[in-house]
């Protein structure tokens, strides 16, 4: 069927009513009197005990009209237009499961709620309350407490005034302008919704209000857009709500790349703001001009938006373009970017496979490297090369404009020098924010850290590592379960007992409280509905004798097909699907939005972090000085002029007791025109000595710090990671990766690196390693010292710390990958210390670029360094400690330092002499350690080897040839970092003499 575009436009005033009403629908559990909150708030008046009870007792009613008539008659009397041509009482969306309207029921909440909601939080024990009413975040952590109950009733009232006074004050109770009632909406109910939960129970208490209300909205706004451009489909969802189905639609481009573009910090600084621009301009004619759907994440790769299943067009490899009948919409995309990159970059625009959830999403950014090389430029593009006189090439930053070569420093076109102006003229108006000077970002010994922190969190946006979180905790044996259930689906099977009731059976014990469901409609819909469209339907045909027995699309099991294999199949699924915590929208978004949360408070902290001392935050200032505005220079030394003000843009530390300048201009080196300031005359004024190359996403955070302070990063990074995720340290990965090179050097030599080392085509495979039960143990333990209240306790470990095995059995054997076997899941507490884990551990990576081509070092094979003598990059996070025990071993005086500079040539030398004689090599580097050590007696020895990660000179000795080359190797790497990169000295613990 062709979709009519014209009509979505004309009626998108009416989407943007109902999703408005639909984002409100929760209203009635802000108050603080219903049986969810109630008993954390002992001195509440409770006025009603349900949600549905504030519309039906005409609650939501009487508290408009005491604002004002007014705003409850516009609620009231207002109508939206559905898709069949007929009229709703716009008021029946707020309403929810308390409206009694067939549309609001079926597709509203069947169709689009349940899947955040009943799905989400599945059968839950309702026993599992805290003593406070905690928000954790999506892995387990409590992070914020509810105890004000202003964010309640008082909000709430609050809310509807502001409303009134919007409606009022805009004259939108004539004439209302609902993009801008919708965009105040989102606004304000996203700073209070996310005070608050849609659930109190543990452990479902990570989903807040807003994360529950905003997919319903959005998944219900997609809908509503489908049916607009065609209404074919609207009976079939009335009648048959778990029909419904969305794709993801991913505008990608590589915003890495456009940061690599930069020769100066400041063209970073615009590829950046312009990426933020061409996103929130995307979102506004996605969301508000077209009514299509709501933005649901973005990250480096792009925007994503849910819409609905019917705007998909031709499937091309794993993805479908966007429908013809949206050329329109697809032009007005390019020409955002024609519009603000200027023709240097455009998009793919592709939809995922569509499904009942948001799962398909991980696939999508996945695939996002190559689908960056699907880009569709407009029918009309042109190469923007502009005319210049007697032109020298093409520009060094964009690419693709001519430019003359001006200076002697760079090639840059005048567009580019443009933006570049741009940047300069908006730092003078923030002075006291995040420099955009390299020069200021150098430490004593010019050197600069470009950083990227990244979550390995692929297999999280798809869902699979969802399944190691559980909802329940049963207290018998796995085995049990598994026949109980096979004995009710045999039951179906032979037709003997198919209408047997689930709080009938022996899965009452599973404290699934699911009254009156037949076991069929558990299987065919309930269980279905988790699978239809994902990789799972997919799994689950292939994993069967018939694979026509299941029939998705209609929710439909041909039971008489199926044999004993298929029964035991399905019934550790149904098993799994039930225990787990389920990959709904909402819990989805709150895994991304914890992994962006957790950036965003380091980011806050950043100086904190770095440890980047009070006095390094001062820049001089001459005011009222007569000189001409541009860039000057004394030596290394640089300063701007700009109206008569001159501002120093060198690190305060490279003045060395410096107390007159002579400025002359930069790269005019016959300049005779110099200008005399004295260090009498300046005042100080303070700005952030960071910089941001890649804004945090929920995947990474890319940016520079002067280079000795990367150390510190390194050991409080950790620690803000275990108060964030110590409940699955071991399934989230964090990896920091850190290109050290001189100031000087061309900076996107180092984010083109820093690209490499971030290590994007690492398969998860070859980030795990293999840990005993013991070692795992003593891990946790090092993270559960971070804990952050008294009612983060043991109970977390039982439903969030559970690790896959590799030997010894478990208390879940689940498909914890949709492609593999089933595999055993349990906790440190329940296995014996010699089990075998596999874990994904924090990891760390480093390169000193000393030259351009050392970037070409940075390469992986089955995750670690390809290059032989830096194979053991990167490192465990947890063994850092031994880097920071060679510092302190090394570097404690000049006698060691002389000792390990012996140490070091040897190791070169000899594993470059002696290829091949690993045992010879062995013994000579033995004896080496301790004469040129000094190693007299077993303390020594032992001292010494704890660096290594060993306890004692025996051990070191005991090793085989290859792993005693490996220790050698990371002696080697500890000195590169220490010495070679931060230039670390026994004079001075910040590094440099």
């Amino acid at each position: 069927m062709s979709l009519n575009i014209n009509n979505l436009k004309l009626n998108k005033d009416e989407i943007l009513k109902a999703e408005i009403g639909a984002l409100l629908f929760n209203l009635g559990k802000t108050h603080a009197g219903i049986n969810n909150w109630k008993n954390y708030f002992q001195n509440i008046n409770s006025l009603f005990s349900s949600y549905k009870y504030y519309y039906k007792q005409n609650h939501f009613k009487n508290e408009l009209q005491n604002v004002d008539i007014k705003l409850k008659d516009f609620i009231f009397n207002k109508k939206v237009k559905l898709p069949d041509n007929t009229d709703l009482d716009w008021v029946e969306f707020f309403k929810g499961n308390a409206s009694g309207e067939k549309f609001i029921q079926k597709i509203f909440f069947r169709g689009c709620e349940n899947i955040n909601s009943g799905i989400d939080k599945g059968s839950l024990q309702e026993a599992n309350e805290l003593n406070s009413l905690w928000i954790s975040n999506a892995f387990g952590s409590l992070i914020r407490k509810v105890k004000d109950e202003k964010d309640f009733d008082d909000s709430r009232l609050c809310l509807f005034r502001e409303f009134h006074r919007l409606l009022e004050d805009n004259n939108y109770y004539n004439s209302s302008d609902w993009k801008k009632i919708r965009s105040w909406v989102i606004e304000n109910i996203k700073l209070w919704y996310t005070r608050l939960l849609s659930d109190s129970r543990f452990p479902v208490n990570d989903v807040t209000l807003f994360d529950q209300a905003y997919m319903t909205a959005s998944m219900f706004k997609a809908v509503l857009a489908s049916l607009y451009l065609d209404n074919s489909s609207f009976q079939t969802y009335l009648d048959n709500p778990q029909s419904i189905k969305w794709s993801v639609l991913g505008i990608q481009y590589d915003k890495l790349s456009l940061a690599e573009k930069g020769l100066k910090v400041a063209s970073i600084k615009w590829y950046r703001d312009t990426a933020n621009q061409v996103d929130n301009e995307l979102k506004k004619i996605i969301e508000l001009e077209y009514a299509l759907g709501n933005e649901v994440y973005r990250d480096e790769t792009g925007i994503y938006f849910v819409v609905g299943e019917n705007i998909k067009g031709d499937k091309e490899d794993d993805f479908y373009n966007l429908k013809s009948d949206l050329n329109e919409l697809k032009k007005e995309i390019q020409q955002i970017f024609s519009n603000d990159f200027g023709g240097e970059i455009y998009p793919a625009i592709l939809l995922t496979e569509p499904s009942r959830g948001l799962m398909n999403l991980g696939y999508l950014i996945e695939k996002a490297t190559e689908n960056f090389l699907k880009a569709e430029y407009p029918s009309d593009f042109k190469t923007q090369l502009k005319d210049n006189v007697s032109p020298n090439g093409i520009c060094q930053i964009c690419g693709m404009r001519l430019a003359k070569k001006e200076n002697k420093e760079n090639l840059i076109c005048d567009v580019c020098q443009k933006r570049l102006k741009g940047r300069i003229d908006e730092w003078f108006e923030n002075l006291d924010q995040e420099t955009i000077w390299l020069d200021e970002l150098q430490d004593k010994n010019g050197r600069i850290a470009i950083v990227t922190l990244k979550f390995e969190l692929g297999k999280w946006l798809n869902g699979d590592m969802v399944n190691s979180l559980m909802i329940q905790n049963i207290q018998f044996p796995i085995q049990k379960g598994c026949d109980d259930i096979n004995y009710l689906l045999t039951d179906v099977f032979t037709g003997l007992k198919g209408n047997k009731k689930l709080n009938d059976t022996c899965l009452k014990d599973y404290h699934t409280n699911i009254p009156n469901i037949e076991l069929q409609d558990l299987a065919e819909k309930w269980f279905l509905e988790r699978s239809i469209g994902s990789k799972w339907e997919e799994f689950i045909k292939n994993n069967l004798s018939d694979k026509t027995a299941i029939d998705f699309e209609n929710r439909k099991i041909k039971w008489q097909n199926l044999k004993d294999q298929d029964i035991e199949f399905l019934a550790t699924l149904i098993l799994q699907f039930l225990l787990r915590k389920n990959p709904s929208p909402a819990r989805l978004s709150r895994i991304w939005e914890s992994t962006k949360e957790f950036f965003k408070e380091v980011e806050s902290k950043i100086i904190e972090i770095t440890d980047i001392k009070e006095d390094r935050h001062k820049r001089l200032v001459w005011d009222n000085i007569d000189i001409e505005d541009g860039e000057y220079e004394d030596g290394d030394i640089v300063f701007w002029a700009h109206n008569k003000t001159v501002y120093l843009i060198t690190s305060i530390e490279k003045l060395k007791n410096k107390n007159e300048f002579k400025l002359k201009k930069r790269h005019e080196n016959n300049s005779t025109n110099e200008k005399t300031l004295n260090i009498k005359d300046t005042k100080e004024i303070t700005y952030k000595p960071y910089f941001t190359i890649l804004s945090p996403t929920p995947i990474s955070w890319q940016f520079i710090i002067p280079a000795k302070n990367f150390s510190a990063l390194i050991k409080n990074i950790q620690e803000e990671y275990y108060k964030n995720f110590k409940w699955v340290y071991g399934k989230l990965p964090l990896h920091i990766g850190v290109i050290i090179q001189n100031y000087k050097s061309p900076l996107y030599i180092g984010i083109k690196a820093l690209r490499k080392i971030r290590r994007d085509k690492v398969s998860w495979e070859d980030l795990k390693i293999e840990i005993n039960g013991k070692e795992l143990n003593a891990r946790q333990k090092t993270a559960w010292e971070y804990q952050q209240v008294p009612e983060e306790n043991s109970q977390c470990e039982s439903f969030y710390s559970l690790y896959e095995k590799v030997s010894g059995k478990g208390k879940y054997e689940f498909y914890l990958y949709p492609n593999r076997n089933k595999v055993w899941l349990d906790t440190t507490q329940n296995s014996f210390d010699t089990d075998k884990f596999n874990i994904y551990p924090n990891t760390i990576d480093f390169e000193f670029l000393d030259t351009n081509a050392r970037r070409n070092d940075i390469y992986y094979r089955e995750g670690k360094r390809l290059i032989k003598v830096k194979n053991n990059r990167p490192y465990d996070f947890y063994n850092w400690q031994h880097f920071e025990k060679f510092k302190n071993y090394f570097f404690s005086d000049k006698k060691s330092s002389s000792k390990l500079q012996k140490i070091v040539s040897l190791i070169y030398s000899k594993l470059e002499d002696w290829k091949g004689e690993n045992e010879s090599l062995k013994i000579f580097m033995l004896s080496a350690f301790i004469n040129i050590l000094e190693l007299k007696n077993e303390e020594k020895k032992n001292n010494f080897v704890a660096i290594l990660g060993l306890k004692t000179f025996k051990d070191l000795k005991t090793l085989n040839s290859e792993e005693f080359r490996k220790k050698l190797l990371m002696i080697l790497d500890m000195f590169d970092f220490w010495h070679t990169m931060l230039k670390y000295d026994y004079k001075n613990e910040e590094g440099g003499k």
